[in-house]
């Protein structure tokens, strides 16, 4: 959890600083459509990384580093997966691409 909660403050801090300082805030207060790109990318924020982090950091302490790490390699199958169901077009090349990460995840436990 330490090791989570730093490396977001080390990311978070210069990130508010620059949106603080930039004029972000002012055109997204002023443009509609910036205020929903806005909330959607809060939403991602919330649900795509903070509880990921969280379960992430719970499957760290039920299990091995090496098996939780493994979670990392099928987030972009699941981003193709969550970009399908939104339905956008997924070429064979992300097909492929996912298929080679499985096939890395089995080389990684195959014993």
């Amino acid at each position: 959890m330490q090791i989570t909660a730093a490396a977001i403050t080390i990311v978070g801090i210069p990130s508010l600083i620059y949106l603080v300082l930039s004029d972000i805030p002012t055109k997204i207060i002023e443009e509609p459509a910036l205020q929903q790109a806005f909330a959607y990318t809060a939403i991602l924020a919330v649900f795509g990384t903070a509880i990921a982090l969280v379960f992430f950091n719970w499957l760290v302490k039920m299990s091995s580093a090496l098996f939780a790490s493994s979670v990392t390699y099928f987030i972009p199958i699941v981003a193709v997966l969550w970009g399908w169901i939104d339905q956008e077009s997924v070429s064979a090349l992300q097909i492929f691409g996912g298929a080679v990460i499985l096939y890395g995840v089995y080389l990684v436990y195959k014993k």
